[in-house]
């Protein structure tokens, strides 16, 4: 009966935040991180530590949203929203039905790819698929049993569910090597489409003219 009551809690907090099921949900990016219990003095700074990476940072995440996420209380006067997501927050446990119903919604609502749930005892982080609505079976520890540093498992859930760069950091990566320049003003980038073309002429020649001794001799003059 207990267990009834605590599913229907949390259904009711998730019906009170407005779920919507859209035809064409957002493309899933990154993970939101979620404390338990007590566990936010050791969630915030795993929370820090992901969010730095765009790569792993869900787009739909605001940052009032990640700090009530991992622990935070939400501030007086804080809207509906933050005050319901702290009761959703509040109903992970682990790994039993409400829990898994509270991270699905997590997935939906910031179109995530996993949710980085904290415990405290014992100091770990476990993490919620949310292509398969379960959790992952390997569970990360933190650097130092303080619990204050996450370096390696960070590392770790990187490498599992961050995103390739997108295009926009890309070319600003290009434009500040530069000095400013945009890379397609460069003139190492014209000087490289000249050389792959007098090269490729040089081929063609070599392809039409020569045998097997002149194209070694062609070959062999670059070194």
């Amino acid at each position: 009966m207990k267990n009834v009551a605590s599913v229907g809690f949390v259904l009711l907090a998730v019906a009170r935040m407005g779920i919507a099921y859209g035809s064409e949900p957002p493309v899933a990016h990154g993970i939101v991180v979620v404390a338990t219990a007590d566990a936010a003095d050791v969630a915030w700074p795993l929370a820090q530590k992901l969010y730095r990476d765009r790569s792993i940072l869900s787009r739909s995440l605001a940052e009032s949203a990640a700090r009530v996420l991992a622990g935070d209380a939400p501030l007086e006067g804080a809207s509906t929203m933050l005050t319901d997501l702290r009761t959703l927050r509040d109903s992970v446990h682990g790994d039993d039905a409400a829990s898994r119903l509270v991270l699905s919604d997590l997935c939906g609502r910031f179109a995530a790819k996993a949710v980085a749930v904290v415990t405290l005892s014992p100091t770990e982080t476990r993490a919620f698929d949310c292509a398969s609505r379960t959790f992952l079976r390997v569970a990360y520890l933190p650097d130092e049993p303080n619990g204050h540093s996450w370096a390696g498992a960070a590392h770790a859930l990187t490498l599992t569910y961050g995103n390739p760069p997108l295009k926009e950091d890309l070319l600003r990566g290009a434009t500040k090597n530069n000095g400013g320049r945009p890379f397609y003003k460069s003139w190492w980038f014209w000087g490289a489409i000249g050389g792959a073309a007098a090269l490729g002429g040089a081929a063609l020649i070599v392809a039409n003219t020569g045998g097997p001794s002149q194209m070694e001799m062609q070959m062999h003059i670059p070194r």
